[in-house]
């Protein structure tokens, strides 16, 4: 059922992008607060198909909490089904829903989550996301607090790198639509793949 709504909706995003065109940072017409997520738990469900999203399984976010910079929050990157790595993200606030990556705190948890696959082999391409775009570029970040939350990145190269969360590892059809619905609102034009997140334990 889950696969079959994943489809449906990458589907749908398929027909509505003709093809995909050269990212711009969108600028979110609503702030972000972070304390709106604190409680609640959210899963990958769709993103691009970039070097770092392609060697992960899952990714669970949680334990959202302002800090007098910004705002932290755990994740557990699931490399495969059943093995995962924990670690903090630090976000620093620079205007309304635009933040970024604290490259002092999280470099290191960073490149040991991402940039190695799941048999430990060392991926170059996701390492140069890391570096280049993750601790690099801003961050745009969008929820309507209760069917997504999702960070859209564009690289210098003009790559989107967009990861959508879900409150679930089952997303319905209208969690998907508002997501998508909100894409639409920001421009952003890019393909979207389902996660693994209902193999994760």
């Amino acid at each position: 059922m889950f696969f079959t709504k994943i489809i449906l909706a990458t589907l749908l995003l398929s027909a509505a992008i003709a093809f995909e065109q050269k990212c711009f940072f969108p600028e979110p017409a609503r702030d972000f607060d972070a304390y709106k997520l604190r409680g609640t738990t959210w899963y990958t469900g769709l993103q691009t198909n970039d070097a770092v999203a392609s060697d992960i399984k899952c990714e669970r976010a949680g334990n959202f909490t302002e800090t007098s910079t910004g705002f932290q929050t755990d994740f557990r990157t699931f490399k495969k089904s059943n093995e995962h790595i924990d670690w903090v993200a630090h976000f620093t606030f620079l205007r309304s829903a635009v933040y970024q990556e604290s490259k002092v705190k999280d470099d290191f948890s960073m490149t040991n989550a991402y940039t190695f696959d799941e048999n430990g082999k060392y991926n170059s391409a996701a390492d140069s996301i890391v570096e280049n775009v993750l601790l690099e570029r801003d961050f745009a970040f969008i929820s309507d607090y209760l069917n997504y939350w999702m960070g859209i990145l564009c690289s210098a190269e003009g790559q989107w790198i967009v990861w959508i969360y879900f409150q679930t590892k089952s997303p319905s059809l209208t969690n998907i639509a508002a997501a998508y619905n909100e894409l639409q609102r920001l421009g952003v034009s890019t393909q979207l793949y389902a996660s693994q997140c209902e193999k994760a334990h």
